[in-house]
């Protein structure tokens, strides 16, 4: 008896090592790349050499289900695996069969034995009634099942069901243990291929986002900033989002300058069309102060020819004193040169009078260079405040605005003073025509009176005096409005100086403003070259009305 307990014992291991091996060989056929049907094909073709049960059913939870349903099964009739196929169990019932009292090995494995088989009816084959037998002895109809668990206390994945063993009557321990084992293998295969489905997808995503955001750079690259990267979902978000929020402040950026450049072009455009007037008006109270000095001029030589027709006229009152006793010849002489005496007086009154003429026309041209002055003062004050909008292109503006207000001040002391001079002129011509008319008058009385007295020498003697204090007078207010006619031709000389030197600025002034416009012009078209958020073409640029009156005005 021993020698057979010993023998059927060598029998018991060498088949366990046997289950083993055979377990062992399909850990090594399972691979992780192979989908779930393919690895069930090849568990249960091992499972009866693995086990050494001749029935094996796999159940498996259905996704978003609490349901199990039978996804592999040996040992069973085509019309058994089709009644189990089509009754899913749910999980409640299998986790209510899962009871300590059926557990063996702590809980890893259970038996459900005979009186208890009605519980695994729905997922188990067909089999003729059984006795329980005494112990722990196996009868036929006994059932092993395995829970599928990812951890033990985690949710119910499958579930392995084993019937009809090789020895009906005796199940080793062992074998139990390489039951349980099989369900770890198969839970093991489960998650490893869940993983590398996940690493695949992955990976496949990655190269796809990879891709995406190759494509979307090389359109970044082509001056398309327009695009987008719509990755979300990977840790290529995170390359997405940052590629996004700079292709996004590229755009702004360039959006930006497009719009300064457009400002600036327009403003340029406003201001070049403001210089081109301030150089026509500039040229024309050059032309208009020119004039001035010319009349200036006039007045100066007249006040020449008044001073040496008061020294002819009281060279005359000397020779009538000298030959007053001559008679009525002297008399009539002393008429004669009355009457020439009168006539100078006229021509200087006539004289004095277009002096006073020119001075009111010169008070007007003044008046109209203040003017002018002030425009130009406005002018520059607004062409400082649009280089101020314009930021770092206009500051050069800016300067030269400065400069022409303060030249405007300038013109504007120098036109102040000027008519202040003039109105000074004015006065004194109104006292020279006023004494001229005095003198003329009286001239008149006395050769009046020569020609009806004839004789009274005495009369023209005196008469002939006052002519030489009236020359006198004359003489000397002649050379003070002659000094004051030069001290008025160098101040209109000065203003002369100043508008040829705002028209020169005015000049450059212009010209900064086209190369401002050209700049501007080539950076809009430098930007059009990019594909930027609300472009509608991009393609053409349209010629600027800044450029076109530029090019008029170099035309």
């Amino acid at each position: 008896m021993a020698t057979w307990i010993g023998n059927a014992r060598g029998r018991v291991d060498e088949g366990i090592d046997q289950q083993w091996r055979a377990l062992a060989l399909l850990a090594v056929k399972l691979r992780v790349n192979q989908e779930q049907p393919a690895q069930l094909a090849q568990v249960l073709a091992a499972a009866p050499a693995v086990t050494s049960f001749q029935s094996v059913a796999i159940l498996w939870t259905l996704p978003g289900a609490m349901d199990m349903a039978l996804v592999a099964e040996t040992g069973m009739t085509q019309d058994e695996s089709a009644r189990i196929a089509a009754t899913p169990v749910a999980v409640n019932h299998i986790l209510a069969i899962l009871k300590p009292d059926f557990a063996l090995h702590a809980g890893r494995a259970y038996r459900i034995r005979p009186p208890h088989l009605g519980l695994v009816a729905g997922f188990t084959r067909s089999r003729p009634t059984a006795t329980l037998r005494a112990g722990d002895a196996w009868t036929p109809a006994d059932t092993l099942l395995v829970p599928l668990r990812l951890s033990a206390t985690g949710p119910l994945l499958g579930l392995l069901a084993l019937d009809h063993p090789s020895d009906p009557k005796h199940v080793p321990e062992a074998t139990v243990e390489i039951v349980e084992a099989l369900g770890d293998l198969l839970v093991a295969a489960y998650e490893n291929t869940q993983l590398y489905l996940g690493a695949d997808h992955a990976r496949r995503s990655l190269e796809s986002g990879v891709t995406e955001v190759m494509r979307q750079v090389e359109q970044a690259r082509r001056g398309n900033f327009t695009v987008r990267l719509p990755i979300r979902d990977s840790f290529l978000g995170v390359i997405a989002d940052l590629f996004n929020e700079m292709v996004q402040r590229i755009g702004e950026t360039l959006s930006g300058m497009r719009e300064a450049s457009r400002i600036v072009n327009a403003s340029a455009a406003a201001v070049g069309m403001l210089t081109t007037a301030a150089t026509a008006d500039a040229q024309t109270q050059a032309r208009q102060i020119a004039a001035v000095s010319e009349a200036i001029a006039s007045i100066a030589a007249a006040l020449e020819t008044m001073a040496g027709v008061s020294v002819e006229a009281a060279t005359v009152a000397d020779t009538a004193r000298e030959f007053s006793a001559s008679g009525r010849e002297a008399v009539e002489d002393a008429v004669r040169g009355m009457e020439g005496v009168r006539e100078a007086a006229l021509q200087s009154t006539q004289k004095v009078k277009r002096l006073a003429e020119s001075l009111q026309e010169i008070e007007s041209i003044v008046q109209k260079v203040a003017d002018f002055t002030a425009r130009t003062n406005l002018l520059a004050l607004n062409a400082s405040i649009e280089a101020g909008r314009a930021g770092d292109f206009g500051r050069g503006f800016a300067v030269i605005a400065q400069e022409i207000r303060t030249l405007a001040m300038h013109s504007a002391d120098a036109a102040h003073q000027i008519a202040t001079r003039i109105r000074s002129i004015q006065s004194e011509a109104s006292v020279v025509v006023e004494a001229i008319g005095d003198g003329t008058e009286k001239v008149v009385e006395q050769s009046d009176r020569v020609t009806d007295a004839g004789t009274a020498l005495q009369a023209i003697a005196e008469v002939t005096q006052q002519i030489a204090d009236l020359n006198d007078v004359i003489r000397v207010s002649a050379g003070v409005e002659s000094r004051r006619t030069a001290d008025l031709a160098l101040g209109m000389n000065d203003i002369l100086g100043i508008t040829e030197t705002m028209r020169n600025s005015v000049g450059q002034i212009a010209l900064a403003m086209t190369r401002l416009i050209d700049l501007a012009y080539s950076l809009r078209e430098q930007i059009t070259q990019f594909a930027l958020s609300g472009d509608q073409s991009a393609a053409l640029l349209d010629d600027s009305p800044a450029r076109l009156a530029v090019a008029d005005e170099r035309g």
